[in-house]
Parts: structure tokens; sequence; C-alpha cells
């Protein structure tokens, strides 16, 4: 459903601010859930804080906050993944 809804929200001619925090609100367990699946794959390891930005993800108050919370948590995800990845053995 996730993906559908995702799919839905950029075939839009313009995201609105609303539509923005409603998508977000609305798949947050999702997230929270992928990102815990993320973390145990991991070994719990979170040296980037992952888990504490999606606090400040669910905990913002305006879309502004909204905004740059979900991109310091896109930041640290893919600063994580990009580490996994040069640290696989090849």
């Amino acid at each position: 459903q996730e993906a559908k809804d995702a799919l839905t929200m950029i075939r839009r001619e313009r995201i609105t601010a609303s539509s923005y925090a409603a998508y977000l609100k609305k798949h947050s367990a999702a997230i929270q859930s992928i990102l815990a699946s993320h973390l145990r794959t991991a070994n719990n390891s979170d040296p980037f804080e992952i888990a504490s930005a999606l606090k400040e993800l669910t905990a913002a108050k305006d879309v502004e906050a909204l905004a740059a919370a979900h991109n310091a948590f896109n930041e640290r995800l893919d600063a994580h993944l990009t580490m996994l990845v040069r640290l696989s053995p090849r």
C-alpha cells in the first residue's frame, strides 16, 4: 500500500504542504517498522542515530520542521546504508 500511495503522491502535478504532511503521518507506522527491521538486520547498530531522527520526524509540529526532520532521517539512513555496503565483503 505504501508504494501505491507514494506513486499516487508523486504523480500529482503539485504536492502541497498539507498533502506531504498527511502522507508522512499516514505512513509513519510503516516507516517505523521498516527502520526497526533495518536496524535488526544491522545488529541494532545505529551509529548515525537514525532512530533519533525518526523520533524528531514523528514529533514535528509544523510542515517546515517535518521537512527538515524528514531530510535528516533520509540523510542518516543513506549514510548508514552506504557504510554497510562499503563494509560488506565483496
